[in-house]
């Protein structure tokens, strides 16, 4: 009897140690799993304080870039108020000359022919009359063409500027146009279009086109441009040097060629455009930057 009663405390006490160790397995199970959930986290939290510096030092270079083209604006307008000034002066002369002109005219027409000058005939008579007349003219035609030659200079200074501000305004009315990474061809080909461009090109680190727009010309040997310059960038980073983000080339066909390097996580790509005729920085395309990172953002997206 007492044998029975000592085994059934035995069992007794080995069940009630074999539910204990199996709950301490599980609950070690449950706190290992918990830390790598919050190491995970910490990783995640980690990682997008890194990125919103990233991003703060981007904003703070983008403002900087601002105050740096509000200042050229500001000299570009003192210049152009100069100039201003200059054209008004010019103008007021050669209304001015007109004028001693047309008084000329009128004195040359109440004028009667002497006896000794119509003996010599009507021709003489012109003659001297046209060379009184190109005496009077050539002051003033100078001042025209000084006058012509300061506008062209204007149209020249600010011409790329006024561009640049042009297309900024029409490529940030872009946001939303395209919302999956299959419409980026019809994205470009927006681009193209309101920036005047004949190709707009995007390609990745390897010399690959990845999309264009409708109108393209020769994607393949641009894409292969993009790769040298990358190349390029690599070599000069690698000498200790920052490495550059844009690039701007012009043809023998005055054919002006942007290239603007820029990254989504780890990858790099190249946004390009081949312009005509108005030199441009490739700095116009940032812009556009902003909604093609977020289409090519969410396709890497797991």
């Amino acid at each position: 009897m007492l044998e029975t009663v000592v085994s059934a405390l035995v069992a007794a006490a080995l069940c009630l140690s074999g539910g204990y160790f199996l709950g301490v397995r599980r609950g070690l199970a449950a706190r290992d799993a918990l830390r790598r959930h919050l190491a995970a986290r910490s990783d995640e939290a980690h990682a997008a304080r890194a990125e919103a510096v990233a991003m703060r030092t981007e904003l703070q270079v983008a403002r900087l870039e601002a105050q740096d083209v509000r200042t050229e604006l500001t000299g570009a307008r003192a210049d152009v108020q100069s100039l201003a000034h200059e054209a008004a002066r010019a103008t007021r002369q050669a209304d001015s000359d007109r004028e001693a002109l047309e008084a000329t005219r009128r004195e040359l027409s109440e004028v009667r022919r002497p006896p000794a000058q119509a003996q010599q005939g009507p021709e003489v008579l012109r003659a001297q009359i046209d060379g009184a007349l190109k005496g009077l003219l050539g002051p003033l035609l100078e001042r025209d063409a000084e006058a012509r030659s300061l506008r062209e200079t204007v149209q020249g200074l600010l011409g790329p500027m006024v561009e640049r501000e042009r297309l900024g305004l029409v490529f940030s009315q872009l946001n939303g146009e395209a919302q999956t990474r299959g419409e980026l061809p019809r994205l470009l080909t927006l681009i193209a279009e309101r920036g005047g461009f004949a190709t707009v090109l995007l390609s990745d680190a390897e010399g690959l086109p990845l999309a264009t727009n409708d109108t393209r010309e020769n994607p393949e040997t641009l894409a292969a441009t993009t790769s040298l310059l990358l190349t390029l960038a690599d070599r000069i980073a690698q000498g200790g040097d920052p490495p550059p983000i844009a690039a701007a080339l012009r043809d023998e066909d005055n054919r002006v060629v942007l290239h603007r390097i820029f990254h989504v996580g780890p990858e790099r790509y190249v946004l390009t455009a081949v312009n005509k005729g108005v030199f441009l920085p490739p700095d116009v395309l940032d812009p556009t930057l902003v909604q093609i990172e977020r289409l090519l953002a969410e396709q890497a997206i797991p």
